[in-house]
């Protein structure tokens, strides 16, 4: 197959499926997207080792699972934020590893969703995400900490 009719193949309906393949498994649309997207682009520069050029939308799909698990997989680096500095917060018997941390982070307001994504899962600092957001670091640390209580509070309520 040629970067042609690879191109032909995402613009055709590839990248389409792909995003709606991912949609039901369970991944946001923007997330979907940027996994599809990216699961696409990925193709391309494997695109030496498909077997089967007719069946290439169903590769890339193939390339975009990984993606995604290994991205759901990721978010488990959340959990710490959920005990920094209060682990007397946490009754005993909580499985953290059982808390579905994208529901938690759906409960968070926007911002605090934002903030609790670029410092756990981008790990950017403080002054990093004040720098992107135009905010004082002060604000940053303020709301950061405000976000990590809400999470707290609804990871605790699945329990």
């Amino acid at each position: 197959m040629t970067a042609t009719e690879y191109g032909a193949a995402y613009q055709n309906g590839g990248l389409k499926r792909t995003i709606d393949f991912l949609r039901r498994r369970g991944a946001r649309h923007y997330q979907a997207a940027e996994t599809a997207q990216s699961a696409w682009v990925q193709g391309l520069a494997k695109l030496h080792q498909l077997r089967r050029p007719t069946r290439v939308v169903e590769w890339v799909i193939g390339i975009a699972l990984r993606r995604f698990y290994d991205e759901i997989s990721g978010n488990r680096r959340l959990v710490p934020l959920l005990m920094d500095g209060a682990r007397a917060a946490i009754p005993s018997g909580i499985n953290l590893a059982a808390i579905d941390l994208d529901r938690v982070l759906d409960k968070c307001e926007p911002q605090q969703e934002t903030l609790l994504r670029a410092v756990y899962l981008l790990g950017w600092s403080p002054s990093e995400v004040a720098d992107q957001l135009g905010i004082s670091s002060g604000a940053v640390h303020h709301r950061l900490s405000r976000a990590i209580k809400r999470a707290r509070r609804e990871a605790l309520r699945d329990q």
